[in-house]
């Protein structure tokens, strides 16, 4: 009897240690994903119940012993399981199964979903910079055709769907100063630049415009740009020389130098 007794505690410390062994793997796997979260939480309730059940089977067995020396019956210390215990083994153990199945059928599922609304959002994006794309080809097109008007219509119709196009708005201020419409050209040339549009070509346009508008400083500082960032423009240097008199002879000679080449 008292070797049922040793056998009972023995299994009881075993599981416990598998418990504490489990809860321990569940703290450091809780950054994983949830699959493994619940996957040890489930080892962990089974390897505790399994540590009560046999706690619960030696405490029984310590008690028929105590039973059996008063009543001197040998059935008392028989120690035997009883029904309802073997039921609720088994039973954990169905229920942490279908944990554990339910989990990788939850994880699967949330990963398919993830994965069908990424593409669904990725292929509108993408289906809506191929139909930029080829709006911008198109009104581009006929900005080289010098169908001006029609490239101002696809582009101002292509802004209503997306409003920070730059090269929607740079391609405005083209037609629009081609037609010699140079308020319209200057509005659009404008809102590129503040949309964070930069260039030679750019700042070359908008000195040309505040130029024509008699506004020298801003004219000259665009001008000024506009040579920074690409020194052949000539007919900038041209200007500067007219507008900013006290450096006019430099700026006649760098004209001249880039000329020449």
């Amino acid at each position: 009897m008292q070797a049922d007794e040793d056998y009972f505690k023995k299994l009881t410390t075993r599981y416990i240690r598998l418990t504490v062994i489990s809860l321990f793997t569940l703290a450091l796997l809780q950054g994983l994903h949830s699959f493994f979260l619940t996957l040890f939480f489930w080892i962990s309730a089974g390897f505790g119940a399994l540590a009560l059940n046999y706690y619960i089977a030696g405490k029984r067995v310590t008690q028929s012993q105590h039973e059996g020396q008063w009543s001197g019956s040998p059935d008392a210390s028989t120690g035997k399981r009883s029904p309802f215990l073997v039921f609720a083994i088994i039973g954990i153990s169905a229920m942490i199964l279908f944990a554990v199945i339910g989990s990788m059928i939850s994880s699967r599922k949330s990963t398919d979903n993830n994965s069908s609304e990424a593409s669904k959002t990725e292929e509108p994006e993408q289906q809506q910079a191929e139909k930029t794309l080829s709006v911008y080809d198109l009104a581009a097109q006929e900005f080289n055709n010098k169908n001006y008007r029609q490239s101002i219509s696809m582009s101002r119709k292509a802004l209503l769907e997306d409003s920070g196009n730059k090269d929607f708005m740079l391609l405005l201020g083209d037609d629009y100063g081609l037609l010699k419409q140079l308020d319209s050209s200057f509005i659009w040339f404008d809102k590129a630049y503040q949309q964070g549009a930069r260039s030679a070509y750019l700042s070359h346009w908008l000195g040309y415009l505040y130029d024509e508008k008699g506004s020298t400083s801003k004219a000259i500082e665009f001008y000024k740009d506009a040579v920074g960032q690409d020194s052949t423009r000539t007919p900038a240097y041209d200007r500067l020389a007219e507008l900013d008199p006290d450096r006019a002879e430099w700026y006649k000679k760098k004209s001249r130098q880039w000329a020449q080449k």
